[in-house]
């Protein structure tokens, strides 16, 4: 009796330990071992923004030809079943608006992308794979951020506008600087003229290098073979600049200011003295025609330009 006692107990722990081992091998058949992965951290997005709810198996696993669900609350915001989208009872707030990422379903990569959020998005979105743990699921929270409520018509609107305007000040601000240059440039060329005039006795009496200064005219164009001959032929230096004088009369503003730029290679220790005793001597009526030239300067700069930089 004793011994069929024991083998009866025997019988019973022994058929206790197979349920058991069954049951084991029955959950890791079912994939129990199989995680879904959210993440902690909530997602910031702005309205009008696209964003991904990211959700994945862990570890990786092929979820193809899985079921994937993902929802906000108890609303159906995407369903995917058989390898297809099947969104017949899909929340319409989310119509058009979300995907899976098909070509990584393979991956485990079960992430949900949605295409231009709303306000009404933001909230705490379940991710679960129902056919292999139909309890199981990963949260995600969505919060959207209204410092910038706008649409992406208005952030390429926005977008557009700063590249127009960016162009236009350039384009502006170029013309500004031609015209600063060409300003700059006249009032030069208009002072070396000035010197030219006024310095004429001072020039002629002084000026040593008019040979090397008439070749440098005939290269530029400014005056002919003929007029070099006829500046060359006296014997001295101020009866040769004498006549470059007539010849400069003849040739306008423009020879003159050629003629200014080359005696500052010819003769620059003269020019530079006879600058000096220019300006000393016309002082006055240098500051009379630079106010009249900052006169013009200031009507051709852009509104609220201020040259002393206040």
């Amino acid at each position: 009796m004793k011994d069929s006692l024991m083998q009866n107990l025997g019988l019973v722990h022994l058929q206790g330990l197979v349920s058991s081992l069954v049951l084991v091998l029955l959950t890791v058949c079912r994939g129990d071992s199989v995680q879904v992965v959210g993440q902690p951290e909530p997602v910031v997005a702005l309205i009008g923004d696209d964003v991904i709810l990211p959700c994945f198996l862990n570890p990786k696993s092929d979820a193809s030809s899985q079921s994937v669900r993902w929802r906000q609350q108890s609303e159906e915001v995407h369903l995917y079943r058989s390898k297809v989208d099947a969104n017949d009872d899909q929340n319409p707030v989310y119509r058009l608006r979300t995907s899976l990422f098909k070509e990584e379903l393979k991956n485990g990569n079960v992430s949900l992308k949605l295409n231009n959020v709303k306000l009404s998005d933001a909230g705490t979105y379940s991710c679960q794979v129902p056919t292999l743990d139909k309890d199981q699921k990963a949260f995600v929270q969505l919060v959207v951020d209204t410092v910038f409520p706008m649409t992406r018509g208005q952030k390429a609107g926005i977008i557009i506008g700063v590249i127009i305007a960016v162009t236009i000040l350039s384009v502006a601000g170029g013309v500004y600087m031609w015209r600063q240059k060409k300003q700059l440039k006249q009032q030069q060329e208009e002072q070396s003229i000035i010197f030219v005039d006024h310095n004429r006795n001072d020039l002629i009496q002084r000026v040593t290098k008019v040979i090397p200064i008439t070749e440098e005219l005939l290269q530029m164009g400014l005056i002919q073979k003929e007029d070099q001959s006829t500046i060359t032929a006296p014997k001295t230096s101020q009866d040769q600049m004498g006549k470059l004088y007539q010849v400069l009369q003849e040739g306008g503003d423009k020879t003159k200011s050629a003629f200014y730029k080359i005696l500052l290679k010819q003769e620059p220790n003269l020019l530079k003295e006879l600058d000096v005793n220019f300006v000393d001597k016309y002082k006055d009526d240098l500051i009379q025609w630079v106010d009249e030239v900052k006169s013009i300067s200031m009507s051709a700069a852009p509104e609220g330009f201020d040259p002393e930089g206040g």
